[in-house]
């Protein structure tokens, strides 16, 4: 019973190891504050694309400066990564 429990739980996690890197992400970088941003995760490329401009307008809104952004498959480690928490 133990075993079937165990192999029960190392596909729940596999399959969210799978469900979460097969996805689409945003990554947004900019340059004041030194931080990067994922957004996600998406379904689809183009949902990601569809989306990416809102947001932008937010991180705009809150004085960010030198954004770029990829869109990206796989997820991040973080969401928020910024220069000071190096």
């Amino acid at each position: 019973m133990l075993s079937l429990l165990l192999f029960l739980l190392y596909l729940a996690v596999v399959s969210l190891i799978w469900f979460t890197s097969s996805k689409w992400w945003l990554k947004v970088e900019t340059q004041t504050p030194k931080c990067i941003y994922y957004f996600g995760p998406f379904e689809s490329e183009s949902e990601a694309l569809d989306l990416h401009g809102d947001y932008l307008s937010d991180l705009e809104g809150e004085g960010a400066q030198g954004i770029t952004y990829q869109i990206q498959r796989g997820a991040p480690r973080r969401l928020t990564v910024c220069e000071e928490d190096a």
